[in-house]
């Protein structure tokens, strides 16, 4: 921990941000500061580890933050819908919105489910990396998409900075990037069944005699190796 009133310490100019305004964000400066040995917090040198295991807790506090938020704009944005008379008619009536929101509801609860599986995993004591990276990866496409389709009808009032929906798409921005971008995600998770080091070829178990080409350790290689292009970094 780094004490604000040790000499070196110097807070620069606050950052002007797209969205998440209500959380100051600037500029620290920290210049040939002496720290305690007391304020170390776990072992020295293994500071970049430990950021590295905090991200799947930052991570996976992104994921309910992201069904809420979806589940809110869209209970928003059905109210507008049903006081908007468009040619006699509220908006609601039309069946493209409705079933617009329909699978947005449904994309919405299988995230809810994979939140709670992940919890069950972490119960257990069971690495829940890859389970949290995709969850992270499909709250912020969800959220974005969400957010972009209820602005989208409202119309012209969505596009009023005074209208709760314009912070909503803002704020909701920061999701698919903060705690590891959306690429980030991606990246990990080709990581985990192996995509990068893994060969394109069928897979099949080669019978005794055959010619057969099993993979290097004697297993067959599964099927879905063979239909996605390897992954480089």
């Amino acid at each position: 921990m780094v004490p604000t009133d040790i000499a070196g310490f110097q807070v620069s100019k606050k950052l002007d941000k797209l969205g998440m305004r209500s959380s100051d964000t600037a500029e620290l400066y920290f210049d040939d500061m002496r720290i305690p040995a007391e304020n170390l917090i776990g072992r020295e040198g293994e500071g970049f580890i430990q950021q590295m295991m905090q991200f799947q807790h930052e991570r996976f506090s992104a994921i309910p933050m992201a069904y809420v938020w979806a589940r809110q704009m869209i209970a928003d944005a059905v109210e507008y819908l049903k006081g908007r008379i468009v040619f006699g008619k509220p908006l609601i009536k039309k069946q493209v919105l409705r079933h617009r929101i329909a699978k947005w509801l449904t994309e919405i609860e299988c995230l809810q489910q994979l939140a709670y599986h992940i919890v069950r995993m972490k119960m257990a004591g069971q690495d829940a990396t890859l389970m949290i990276s995709m969850a992270k990866l499909k709250s912020g496409d969800l959220l974005t998409e969400v957010a972009d389709g209820c602005l989208q009808m409202y119309g012209g009032m969505g596009f009023m900075n005074d209208m709760k929906i314009s912070r909503f798409y803002r704020d909701s921005r920061l999701i698919s990037i903060g705690g590891g971008a959306s690429e980030v995600m991606c990246d990990v998770i080709a990581k985990f069944p192996g995509y990068k080091e893994a060969p394109c070829i069928p897979s099949f178990s080669a019978p005794s005699g055959s010619t057969g080409s099993p993979s290097k350790t004697g297993s067959p290689i599964p099927l879905w190796v063979f239909c996605i292009p390897m992954i480089q970094s």
